[in-house]
């Protein structure tokens, strides 16, 4: 791994600043140390970050809105492990210590109680949601798997998105609006974001009401419009919390979220070069981010959450019982004209007859229920036990279909190159538990074990066969059903009230699945039936520690993973086309080495300083059943070898009773490949950068203002490349990458007016 020249200068001076801190806050001048930060990561209620014995970083709801931070994209590179395969908004990726493949998330990822994690259907994508930050009290992110408390998918880590429950005592409202211009766009971006919380009973009953706008511009133009890779959205919520006695507490909560682009967050730097699209030779494209393909893209996404919790708490322990509904429906727009004209053999030209998209639709309900019991026993033991059960319906369709060329878009005149759809049922039910036992004062030992089964059914249908030919219709019902259990084993020793040391065992799994024979039949390939689960081993050793009266934390962890039976993306090619057919399935192992290092800092009055590490080495440890898919050495693909950040915030009072302040942060993202094997075709490496972020602002005892400039040096690194079709290379041509980059600088002004 290499490191620019101007990177090391800067880690040097970041290394100079943080050690003047630590040296400041053993000075007797402090007047605080840094503030407790509760989590309830673990289920056993809640707890501060420093005594529980796992990696976990939380980043609060009040840090979130002075950034002005609206979506995952504008904090993940301040936590050490996390990062993202990003194709726009609601259509990320996200990654933890380096575990990352096709497949059913690698990450779990809840909205309070609620699962959100989605799945990647045939290929099609991460495309995991994007949560809109708005009355926030915090977001936590555990890394290492959490499967026996949080189940499949939580293969290498969860993520918790937790709203701001409603206050009994305080009537409180507050609005935030905020306008923003981003370099390369032509218009300017606003948002809009406010809250009323109500005591309708003092102390027993309240509602709490929230919702955003969004309308962020773009700076990508195609064929049709300009800043096309937009954000407009809108989001509402509403909670309820009863407090009926002293012990039992009933939540409820419904929220919406409805985004929309315009067009994808790919750009081109060149146009398409095809043989029988005579105005598509090649040449320059109009303007520096511009996608080229003659139809137009863009994604629609609607989500509806449900809950309702309900708690019942004694002295020796806590009953809670909670019921969710998680629908999401999804409509991603894919330009695939070279796909028409390659596939077709020239019969449907990418400029003509062959502008096409290509359709992928997905409606997904989820209705999951637990209910889990944790102890608070006067004891050296203490437990954590509940059973979980679930069932998911999925509908997915994927329509190649031509555009209207005024429009890019289809029409009721377009042609239906192909349609195939599935329905998918899946059941799963869980029984998880843990014991804790501190056998000596300050030294615990807990284990833990999740006991799993699934089913899924699933059935296709045909309905069009590429190119425009009648389809085969519904197709036999295919089954699946994986069971098993995962273990997890902590020992944890208090050294001193501000030192602790801690190891782990830990598995993680997600759910195999079946393959769609009856797509496959239409380009005559055999497949397999379907995949098995794919699990791994996290053993990981750690310590956190705080000093100076709370005034410098000093967390830690190394860790190793053994991964088998990775879910891959594997492809079956059809004798004399050379046409593919993607599927899922089993191959290779691979292991990761890592290390987590967390520093924060308050060395004097008003200034807070943080730091955060994690450098890994994530690769294949065998061959791929198909060599040239992927070899033993490999690196896993979308992988960052080092992530780095510093941050700091320094605060101090205005001669006229205000205060002010300023702050920032950099991050260091490592280098990455888009694939395991590099005689790909299609394998390509994005090289490391580097981001910087500033915001000063003014407030008052109800009201703040921010100025924030956002990737300050308009870092333009492409992070990531994507492609649209990846079958035979035309004759003679060429189908140019799809490039995205860091967002561009952007320049924004916040204020925010707390009432009552």
């Amino acid at each position: 791994m290499k490191i620019s020249a101007s990177v090391r200068a800067t880690l040097r001076l970041s290394a100079s600043a943080l050690t003047l801190g630590i040296m400041l806050a053993g000075s007797h001048s402090m007047a605080q140390g840094l503030e407790e930060i509760v989590v309830t990561a673990n289920k056993r209620g809640e707890a501060s970050i420093q005594d529980i014995p796992l990696s976990v970083q939380s980043v609060s709801g009040d840090r979130l809105a002075e950034a002005g931070s609206l979506a995952f994209d504008d904090y993940f590179r301040q936590i050490p492990g996390l990062s993202v395969n990003d194709q726009g908004p609601g259509d990320k990726q996200y990654n933890i210590r380096g575990i990352n493949s096709t497949g059913a998330g690698t990450v779990g990822l809840y909205f309070d109680e609620i699962i959100i994690t989605d799945e990647n259907i045939s290929g099609d994508g991460g495309r995991q949601p994007d949560i809109k930050l708005f009355d926030m009290d915090r977001i936590e992110v555990l890394r290492g798997p959490q499967g026996t408390t949080f189940g499949s998918s939580s293969l290498s880590g969860t993520i918790r998105w937790i709203p701001k429950a409603p206050d009994l005592n305080n009537v409180a409202g507050e609005i935030g609006a905020s306008i923003s211009q981003t370099k390369e766009s032509g218009d300017l971006g606003w948002t809009l974001d406010g809250m009323i919380n109500v005591p309708v009973v003092s102390d027993k009953l309240a509602v709490r009401f929230s919702g955003m706008l969004v309308d962020k511009a773009g700076y990508i133009d195609d064929r049709y419009a300009k800043d096309v890779n937009n954000d407009d959205t809108k989001a509402a919520r509403a909670m309820l919390r009863w407090r009926a006695t002293d012990e039992l507490e009933v939540s409820l909560m419904a929220m919406f979220q409805d985004m929309k682009t315009d067009g994808r967050s790919f750009f081109n730097t060149e146009d398409y070069r095809l043989a029988n699209s005579p105005t598509m030779n090649g040449g320059p494209l109009p303007s520096k981010y511009f996608t080229a393909d003659p139809a137009r893209g863009g994604f629609d996404d609607k989500m509806n959450l449900y809950n309702a919790k309900i708690t019942y708490a004694k002295d020796w322990g806590t009953f809670t019982a909670t019921s969710s509904i998680y629908d999401r429906k999804t409509s991603l727009r894919r330009p695939a004209s070279a796909a028409a004209e390659i596939l077709s053999g020239g019969a449907y030209p990418a400029d003509s007859t062959g502008s096409a998209i290509l359709n992928n639709n997905k409606d997904r309900s989820l209705f999951s229920n637990e209910l889990r019991f944790a102890s608070s026993w006067d004891s050296p033991v203490q437990v954590l036990a509940g059973v979980f059960y679930q069932e998911e319906e999925r509908w997915w369709q994927s329509r190649f279909a031509s555009v209207d060329r005024t429009t890019g878009l289809v029409s009721t005149n377009s042609t239906e190159f192909l349609n195939r759809q599935t329905d998918t049922t899946i059941k799963e039910k869980a029984a998880f538990g843990e014991v804790s036992w501190e056998v000596l004062d300050g030294l615990t030992v807990t284990g833990g074990v999740r006991i799993f089964d699934f089913k899924i059914e699933e059935q296709a249908n045909v309905i069009t066969r590429f190119p425009a030919l009648p389809g085969a219709g519904l197709g036999p019902i295919f089954n699946s059903k994986d069971n098993g259990k995962i273990f997890k084993g902590n020992i944890s020793y208090q050294v001193t009230d501000d030192f602790l040391l801690y190891g782990q065992i830990a598995e993680g799994f997600r759910a195999g699945g079946t393959n769609d024979q009856t797509a496959a039949s239409i380009v005559n390939v055999v497949i397999p039936a379907g995949y098995s689960s794919d699990s791994l081993v996290n053993y990981e050793a750690g310590f956190k520690s705080s000093w100076f009266d709370n005034r410098l934390i000093i967390n830690s962890t190394i860790y190793y993973i053994d991964w088998s039976d990775i879910q891959v993306e594997q492809a079956a090619v059809e004798a004399g086309t050379g046409i593919s057919f993607a599927y899922r399935g089993n191959g290779g192992g691979a292991e990761v080495k890592g290390i987590e290092f967390e520093l924060s800092a308050y060395p004097t009055d008003g200034l807070s300083l943080g730091m955060g590490v994690n450098y890994l080495k994530a690769e294949l440890t065998e061959d791929m059943p198909l060599i040239e898919d992927g070899r033993k050495g490999d690196a896993i693909p979308y992988v960052p070898d080092l992530t780095l950040n510093f941050n700091a915030r320094y605060e101090a009072p205005l001669p006229n009773g205000w205060n002010g302040f300023v702050g920032g942060d950099w991050s260091y993202v490592g280098s990455i490949s888009n694939r395991l094997s590099p005689t790909d075709r299609y394998y390509r490496e994005a090289k490391s950068y580097t981001l910087t972020n500033l915001r000063v602002g003014v407030k008052g005892d109800d009201w703040s203002a921010t100025l924030a400039v956002n990737n300050v040096f308009d870092e333009d690194s492409i992070t990531m490349y994507a492609f649209d079709f990846q079958g035979p290379p035309p004759p003679g041509g060429n189908v140019p990458d799809n490039l995205v980059r860091a967002w561009p600088r952007t320049i924004s002004l916040t204020f925010r007016k707390t009432f009552w």
